[in-house]
């Protein structure tokens, strides 16, 4: 079986480096972990894309959206031909409103 290639877009990884930002003026070890749980749930992609739930709040959109939890984190994504593409790494905790 071939890997799908994981493809993050700028968005996501500005959305992760906030995150971590934020995490970070707490708990630089909390931020560090925090980090490895995401990069550790976006490897299972790579193997099993279809493993995430439907992202319903991004249902009007053309393409379909996915998503893995991890922590307070929506790791939302859309499977692609060849690759998986992460979309946002959205904090849960936010209004669901800013994720439209």
């Amino acid at each position: 079986m071939i890997d799908n290639k994981v493809i993050w877009s700028a968005r996501s990884l500005k959305d992760l480096e906030r995150a971590h930002g934020l995490l970070a003026e707490k708990s630089s070890q909390a931020a560090n972990q925090m980090i490895g749980t995401v990069l550790e749930r976006v490897e299972q992609l790579e193997q099993f894309p279809e493993s995430g739930a439907i992202e319903l709040s991004l249902s009007q959109r053309k393409k379909s959206h996915r998503y893995l939890v991890s922590g307070h984190h929506k790791i939302i994504y859309r499977i692609e031909k060849k690759s998986i593409l992460i979309v946002r790494v959205f904090d849960t905790r936010q209004d669901p409103e800013k994720l439209k």
